[in-house]
């Protein structure tokens, strides 16, 4: 025990040395290693945040076609309730405002980009303020899809079924917005013509409409919010270094 106690004291500087030594190797290894995983993680993430650019830039195209199909039907529902208070005429365009608000619309939004950042940590990279407007737009989005199902329930449940029910003739060569105008370009029989009476005391259609309206309204209002946020994000997401 002297021995080494004597040994110690002689050579403490030495060991201390070699202690040293060997910290600073395991501090520099272990440091370099959390260099290069982060450089990894900064690149990758340089390939994702171009996925999400390309995700956002194929969204704003359909948001903005999405937007442009609810005026469509805001406009036709403005223009029926007009002539269901006999404040214009029935006309030839009644029949395609009335199938029109037929359709369903659904948005599909592209996550693959905002997906892999989020899973890879690669999120965090981000300035806080724009990881919260990425993560709100796309919290918006599942907000917009809830807003459709509602919508496109709907008009599965209440106004589809009336539609084919009582209105089945408007489907003919007439209705140039019909989806299947393709199959009566070449029909002979004459066009039925909308009776106008029994359309004007249909109580139950008018109030589908006035529904119709408020629910494309709703969506409208969501598509213009989920433009508005791709655009306020988009200089920033191409601007951003990591």
């Amino acid at each position: 025990m002297k021995r080494i106690l004597t040994t110690l004291s002689q050579k403490w500087p030495e060991y201390l040395l070699e202690i040293l030594v060997i910290t600073i190797g395991i501090l520099g290894a272990f440091m370099l290693n959390t260099w290069n995983e982060n450089r990894k993680l900064e690149n990758a993430a340089q390939v994702h945040k171009q996925v999400l650019i390309q995700d956002m830039k194929a969204d704003l195209v359909d948001l903005k076609d999405l937007n442009d199909q609810m005026e469509a039907n805001i406009n036709s529902c403005i223009r029926l309730f007009r002539q269901f208070k006999t404040l214009e005429p029935i006309d030839s365009n009644t029949s395609n405002y009335i199938v029109s608000l037929i359709l369903e619309y659904n948005f599909s939004p592209n996550k693959t980009g905002f997906n892999a950042l989020d899973n890879s940590g690669g999120l965090t990279l981000f300035e806080n303020e724009l990881q919260r407007k990425i993560r709100e737009y796309y919290s918006l989005t599942e907000k917009i899809i809830a807003r459709e199902n509602i919508s496109n329930n709907f008009i599965r449940d209440k106004y589809e079924p009336l539609i084919f029910d009582k209105y089945a003739y408007l489907w003919s060569q007439s209705n140039t917005f019909s989806f299947s105008s393709e199959q009566y370009k070449d029909d002979p029989r004459p066009a039925p013509e909308i009776d106008t009476k029994s359309l004007l005391a249909d109580r139950t259609l008018e109030t589908l409409i006035i529904a119709r309206q408020y629910q494309s309204d709703t969506q409208k209002s969501l598509y213009k919010e989920g433009i508005a946020s791709i655009n306020q994000m988009m200089e920033q997401l191409e601007q951003h270094r990591f």
